[in-house]
């Protein structure tokens, strides 16, 4: 068997290769819906994320210095 067929052949026989094939589709099908544009929140989010992961890596750093 050729190793394209063998692929397919797993991915149609194994339970958790089909589920995880159909998530990707959903995931597919919700990206397309999205707006292209990005969200004023996201951005704002983002920063806040970022801005708790610098504290947190300066936080881990002063403890190492003693």
């Amino acid at each position: 068997m050729e190793t394209a067929h063998r692929g397919a052949y797993a991915l149609a026989m194994c339970v958790h290769c089909r589920r995880f094939i159909r998530q990707l589709r959903v995931s597919q099908r919700v990206i397309r819906h999205l707006p292209d544009e990005q969200a004023p929140e996201l951005e704002a989010l983002l920063k806040a994320m970022q801005a708790q992961q610098q504290q947190g890596s300066d936080a881990d750093s002063g403890d190492s210095a003693k």
